[in-house]
């Protein structure tokens, strides 16, 4: 059941300087300030009183992991069952599930089934070991994968032409950064033990290779008033695509144009697409979905609301890599 929490209160300026910060954290104050209009001192002071009421969650940054060699990406849902059911049981399934580093995010959702997460492989392979260690746990019930097939927000399909040839060095640095992409060059090499000139380096062959996709922030969405979170499922119509002329990407392209759509993605399976969006309230989000379902071309929705959720921010890149 959700609690409608205390939103914060936030005005034009402030705004504008998290947008500028979600776009890239990395900037000085200064920089901020150019493109804000805001004093640098007035936006240290605003940043620092956001980090220490949680409204700034960490400074990190947006990875392209295909780039990286792990481009299986899959959702899975998963229906649990416990004789007897406990609380205790759900919670201890739902933690040991979010150890296995292949997790990048998982959550506890109302509706048909009872967890949905978000797990990436450097293989089909891989990823499939993964799903069937995933089936043979205790209280697992059943799962059903939808694997994606690209992301919507890019350009095309998601399979890079050529791998980044990345060393040890490469992923070290990148988890660094997942910490605190604030952090200057001379203190990452400080906790990487190189100099900083070789940090430097190291940094522009990820951000010129588009290894980093973004230098950004994790806010609290509930903070900046979205109270609600949820997976919204779509089936597609493909007589009356066929008929309007239409591609399934062109109605991708439409959907991630409503500001709710945070995330969306093409999957296989017996649905079509994946949405991850965010709502005010319920009424708000009952309201995106109706002018959802009007949009021509959509046959069926299904909306799995998050109950609370995990997503992993640092990467323990030594056993996401291990097999090289």
């Amino acid at each position: 059941m959700f609690v409608k929490e205390k939103t914060y209160k936030l005005d034009e300026e402030d705004h504008k300087i998290l947008k500028v910060l979600q776009q890239n954290c990395r900037l000085s104050y200064r920089e901020i300030s150019k493109l804000t209009k805001a004093g640098a001192t007035t936006i240290h002071k605003k940043v620092l009183r956001w980090i220490k009421d949680g409204l700034i969650k960490r400074f990190t940054i947006l990875i392209d992991w295909n780039l990286l060699g792990r481009s299986s990406l899959a959702y899975v849902s998963v229906l649990m069952y416990f004789p007897g059911e406990t609380a205790s049981k759900y919670l201890e399934l739902f933690s040991q599930i979010t150890k296995y580093p292949y997790v990048r995010l998982m959550s506890s959702v109302s509706g048909r089934t009872d967890f949905m997460l978000r797990a990436s492989a450097k293989t089909n392979d891989e990823l499939n070991a993964f799903l069937n260690e995933i089936r043979s746990l205790e209280g697992v019930s059943r799962t059903e994968t939808y694997v994606s097939l690209y992301d919507a927000k890019k350009e095309g399909r998601d399979k890079p032409e050529k791998l980044f040839p990345y060393k040890d060095i490469h992923l070290k640095i990148l988890r660094v950064l997942q910490e605190d992409a604030k952090l200057s060059l001379r203190e990452i090499g400080d906790k990487l033990g190189i100099s900083h000139s070789l940090v430097n380096s190291h940094l522009k062959e990820l951000i010129n290779e588009k290894v980093i996709k973004k230098f950004t922030i994790i806010a609290d969405r509930k903070m900046l008033g979205y109270g609600i979170m949820a997976y919204v499922l779509i089936t597609f119509d493909y007589p009356i695509l066929k008929k309007l002329k239409l591609h399934q990407e062109e109605v991708m392209r439409r959907i991630i144009q409503m500001p709710q759509v945070t995330y969306a993605t093409a999957v296989t399976g017996r649905i079509d697409a994946i949405l991850y969006v965010v709502a005010e309230d319920m009424q708000k989000l009952d309201s995106f979905v109706t002018g959802l379902r009007a949009i021509k071309g959509i046959r069926r929705t299904e909306t799995l609301v998050i109950s609370h959720g995990f997503e992993r921010e640092v990467d323990d890149m030594a056993k996401l890599f291990r097999h090289g």
